[in-house]
């Protein structure tokens, strides 16, 4: 396990938890509450932008690294603007990590969160 895993794995039930609200989808990946890995990452991030595309947002995987030493970050748009003041979410070895941690990211700004609801 990284050193990011605490952030990681925070950032998973944050967005877990925004994702089964009673009117989006209680059940989603209740079988799997305790899977870790890029797969479930990766699933948890593509359900919760398919719930904030269609508001506005969208999110673009950067590697400011290399392929031997990635470092992944989600930058996000809103309505094809940059997100001005928005603290972007912190480096992951990997894409899904990545974009998992964007995800909670988002739901941490209020700004954002005001607009998802």
């Amino acid at each position: 396990m990284s050193n990011d895993a605490p952030a990681i794995d925070t950032a998973r039930r944050e967005v877990l938890d925004w994702l089964r609200k009673d009117h989006r989808n209680p059940l989603f990946l209740q079988s799997h509450e305790d899977s870790e890995g890029s797969a479930t990452h990766e699933e948890i991030a593509d359900r919760f932008l398919g719930w904030v595309g269609p508001l506005g947002f969208t999110l673009e995987a950067v590697n400011d690294g290399n392929d031997g030493e990635p470092k992944w970050t989600g930058h996000w748009r809103f309505r094809e603007n940059h997100l001005v003041g928005f603290k972007q979410p912190r480096y992951a070895n990997s894409r899904e990590d990545a974009a998992l941690l964007a995800c909670a990211a988002l739901l941490e700004n209020e700004w954002c969160r005001s607009r998802l609801s």
